[in-house]
């Protein structure tokens, strides 16, 4: 079986689309992970500069910030990163997440679960692990949405 392609026991839908590479997702990862980084930068300035109503703009721009990217993820299964690797989320219909599958997989499985100090370390360990050993490449977050990483 080619490692690119789902497995015959996913569900069916699933067969024609070919799953993102363990090297796309780092990739979207990484990308990713700059733009959050530039953006808590940006506000650890603001801070320091100590400037309430900078700050509070600066805040009000993260919270939109953060329901832009949700519903890019829900209605497209985008973030910044899977887009510039032609990656994108799917449920098992070739869809994307919805809102349901978004609030399971982002809100759920990755931030609240990883907040949680010791069990934040471990379960994003264990999400990593498991897409490297998965046939499908699903992480945990993935598994509990019932979402698959797929290429573009």
């Amino acid at each position: 079986m080619d490692s690119n392609v789902v497995s015959d026991e996913a569900p069916e839908g699933m067969a024609a689309l070919q799953i993102a590479s363990l090297g796309q997702r780092f990739g979207a990862w990484l990308v990713d992970m700059v733009i959050n980084i530039l953006i808590v930068g940006a506000m650890f300035v603001v801070f320091v500069i100590d400037s309430l109503p900078l700050l509070l703009i600066m805040v009000i721009a993260l919270v939109a910030w953060l329901i832009y990217l949700l519903r890019l993820i829900a209605y497209r299964g985008l973030t910044p990163g899977k887009a510039a690797m032609n990656i994108k989320i799917v449920r098992a219909d070739g869809r994307p997440p919805g809102c349901r599958g978004m609030f399971l997989r982002e809100i759920l499985a990755r931030w609240i679960l990883a907040a949680i100090p010791i069990i934040g370390a471990i379960w994003i360990l264990v999400a990593t692990i498991w897409i490297i050993f998965d046939d499908d490449n699903q992480g945990s977050h993935d598994k509990i949405a019932e979402t698959y990483v797929v290429m573009v």
